[in-house]
Parts: C-alpha cells; sequence; structure tokens
C-alpha cells in the first residue's frame, strides 16, 4: 500500500507542471505520478488499467446522465449536457465567455461527429456517452496523463483493456450487459474477476 501525505501531492505539482506539455484536466494525474515514482526502484514495466472504464460502462456518471437525458425530452444537444452535468471540466459559463470574447468555437471541428453519434444512439444515451469518451476523454486525458507520467519514471506501462479484440468484442455488448442491479458499471470484468 503506498500512504500519500500532503508533502507527497505538493511536490509531485510542483515537479510535473513543468514536465507536462500542455494542462491535463485529469484530477488523477498526482497520484499517477506518485504511483509511478514508487514502482520505479522495483520495476520496469507496470499494467495499467487504462480504458476499462470507457469500454466496459465504469463510469458513474453513464448511469446517472442515461436518466437524466431519457426524463428530459427537451435536451437538443446531448453532448453539452454530458459536459455540463456528467464530466464537468472547467467554468462552462466561463468558458463560453472566454470563446466568445475571443471569437472562438473549439467544439465546431467535433459538432458534427456528435451529432452523428447522437442520432445513432438516440435510443441508448450510455453507449453515445461511452464513444464521446472513447474518441476524447480516453486519448486526451487518461492515456496522455498515462504516458507522461509512467515516461517521467522510466516505467513502461502496459494496457492490456485497450487491446484490440477485447475493445471490439466490448463495443458489440449492450450497455445494459455491463451494468449489474445494484447500478454499478463494469460488471462484466467483475464477473471474470471473481
Amino acid at each position: 500500500m503506498i500512504e500519500i501525505s500532503d508533502r507527497h501531492l505538493i511536490n509531485a505539482y510542483l515537479n510535473i507542471c513543468h514536465r507536462l506539455d500542455e494542462p491535463v484536466g485529469d484530477r488523477s494525474v498526482l497520484p499517477t505520478w506518485i504511483l509511478m515514482q514508487s514502482i520505479n526502484p522495483f520495476h520496469k514495466v507496470a499494467v495499467g488499467g487504462d480504458g476499462g472504464d470507457e469500454f466496459f460502462i465504469g463510469y458513474d456518471r453513464y448511469i446517472g446522465i442515461n436518466g437524466m437525458i431519457k426524463d428530459n425530452s427537451k435536451v437538443r444537444n446531448w453532448y453539452d449536457y454530458y459536459i455540463k452535468y456528467g464530466l464537468p471540466v472547467g467554468d462552462p459559463c466561463g468558458l463560453r465567455c472566454a470563446n466568445l470574447h475571443h471569437n472562438l468555437n473549439p467544439m465546431d471541428e467535433l459538432d458534427h461527429k456528435f451529432r452523428f453519434l447522437q442520432n445513432k444512439f438516440r435510443r441508448n444515451p450510455i453507449k453515445y456517452m461511452q464513444w464521446v469518451d472513447i474518441l476524447t476523454y480516453l486519448p486526451g486525458s487518461v492515456l496522455y496523463k498515462a504516458d507522461r507520467c509512467s515516461m517521467d519514471w522510466g516505467v513502461e506501462l502496459r494496457s492490456p483493456l485497450l487491446n484490440t479484440r477485447l475493445t471490439t468484442f466490448a463495443l458489440t455488448l449492450d450497455a445494459s450487459r455491463n451494468i449489474s442491479e445494484n447500478r454499478t458499471g463494469k460488471l462484466l470484468l467483475r464477473q471474470l474477476l471473481t
């Protein structure tokens, strides 16, 4: 077990800020960096669980937002709703104001893709959110964070849950196959590992 104190977090913060190429919004960047630091003296290769939540419906937000979207027929843009209630990053009002002030619309390029996904999964908001995370959050935040932290400590981090055959299989599953009766995700993985 690794115990993390305030001192560890402050040290990690001060060190990793200089090593990242760009800001990272993933809150687990500091504990990930400390974990890689702890692994380094003993091992040079580690196995991670990246992709498990995205491919096997592990995030609680999927289940919560699913109900909100289904109960609210007025939700026209699922992506805006998801960012606001499911995956809030920053202050949406502040971001919108800054974008208007600078005449920016960073989501223009993705808007068409998100609308296509919304139409494709109009009866299955969970699948929609899963795909949004697979296309954006997983590569842009989760894997970026894991890669930077592991490289910083010279640890080769492997992600077996991102195996092509496994992810292809996971995407064929109906979302309900990964949600237990008590509304907990990753049901299939939990069954396989117990």
